[in-house]
């Protein structure tokens, strides 16, 4: 269950946004998690290095989950194998290639043992 959201613009504290509540700003985590019992954060968008630390110095505090709710735009072959660019948060581009890497091998594999499964068999003595 969502208990709300943490977010810094001054216009959206203690209103609904997209149906949960604004429980505080970035600087109030601490407080959020102690007065909603949240036992998991997810971050939802690339925040900075020294605020991802902060909060992720609270997780062996209050024995949190956190995670990272990741959006990417990959481009795909007609078997479903990565090729092209991963946009992680929309903002950093990386050469998918190399994360892909097993799954393209594991897709053409199995490719090629449906091709295999195919082709007649002739035996010889």
């Amino acid at each position: 269950k969502i208990a709300g959201l943490i977010d810094d613009n001054p216009g959206l504290y203690r209103k609904i946004v997209y149906g949960y509540p604004v429980l505080g700003r970035f600087d109030e985590v601490e407080r959020v998690i102690q007065e909603n019992g949240i036992t998991e954060v997810i971050f939802t968008h690339h925040y900075s290095e020294e605020l991802r630390a902060e909060i992720l110095a609270l997780k062996s505090k209050y024995n949190l989950l956190i995670r990272d709710f990741v959006f990417v735009l990959r481009d795909l072959t007609e078997a479903g194998a990565c090729r092209g660019i991963v946009k992680p948060y929309s903002v950093d581009e990386i050469d998918c290639r190399s994360l892909c890497a097993r799954h393209d091998h594991e897709v053409e594999r199995s490719a090629q043992e449906k091709a295999d499964e195919s082709r007649p068999v002739a035996a010889t003595e």
